[in-house]
């Protein structure tokens, strides 16, 4: 909750700072060298977070600690500046405006969903006070932005549910790689302490290999489905261990 507190106010103070530095007139003469300012912040940023590892942004799990608030705070600078781009060529009158977009995106992947909103409604505020002589033909604008609003978050939501699922396949795909390395260096121990466990000597190989078909059959439906392959594993190994023991039982049967 307290990270969640700490993105909201990083990112209206934002959208708040462009605000004053466009309408106070101690301000406005010196609008570039506010964005030339943000452009060096960021770029100091960047590199602090290259150097020292913190912070890598990944929208499939929440902000948890303090390092998750160095996105945000690169992500606030780069508004302040495209707000003050905006709001000093006219608002939803720039030829710039499609720049928030894209920048929006960005939003919804490094803050959570109700901060990504309060920042749209405040950016909508802050382009309607920006436009001079705001008539009919501008609404069209701002309802784009209010219907790409849903658009964008959904994007957020698919990607992040895209990168979790490739992240727990290649969890499970080295869970199979650890389990079947496991399972070789224990095969030969488990043959020297039970070489007769599966195989009996009164039982005969058809009637062996008769019990192993249905266990392969069902592995094999099995592996039609990639979140199987560890049990699929583990049943190949079985039936590996089991033919070894009745070949090692066969072996000493004709000795």
């Amino acid at each position: 909750m307290l990270i969640v507190l700490l993105q909201l106010l990083i990112m209206v103070g934002g959208i708040l700072g462009a605000m004053l530095v466009l309408q106070l007139p101690m301000l406005q003469n010196y609008s570039l060298q506010f964005l030339a300012a943000s452009i060096v912040i960021f770029i100091l940023l960047a590199r602090y977070q290259r150097r020292h590892k913190k912070a890598v942004v990944s929208p499939t799990t929440e902000a948890t600690d303090k390092t998750q608030l160095l996105p945000v705070i690169q992500t606030a600078l780069i508004g302040f500046g495209l707000l003050l781009l905006l709001g000093s060529t006219g608002g939803f009158g720039s030829w710039l405006l499609p720049l928030y977009f894209i920048y929006f995106l960005f939003v919804t992947f490094v803050t959570s969903i109700p901060v990504s909103i309060i920042c749209l409604l405040l950016s909508l505020a802050f382009f309607y006070f920006m436009t001079p002589n705001f008539s009919s033909i501008h609404y069209g604008y701002l309802l784009s932005m209010i219907v790409y609003a849903p658009i964008a978050i959904y994007t957020q939501k698919f990607y992040s549910l895209l990168l979790q699922e490739r992240q727990d396949l290649q969890l499970e795909r080295e869970k199979v790689a650890y389990y079947n390395l496991y399972a070789e260096k224990q095969q030969a121990n488990i043959l020297e302490q039970s070489p007769k466990v599966k195989y009996k000597a009164n039982q005969s190989l058809s009637d062996f290999v008769s019990d192993l078909i249905p266990q392969i059959d069902e592995l094999q439906k099995m592996s039609r489905f990639p979140q199987n392959q560890l049990v699929v594993s583990a049943g190949l190994t079985k039936i590996g261990l089991s033919l070894r023991r009745a070949l090692q039982t066969t072996k000493v049967k004709t000795k």
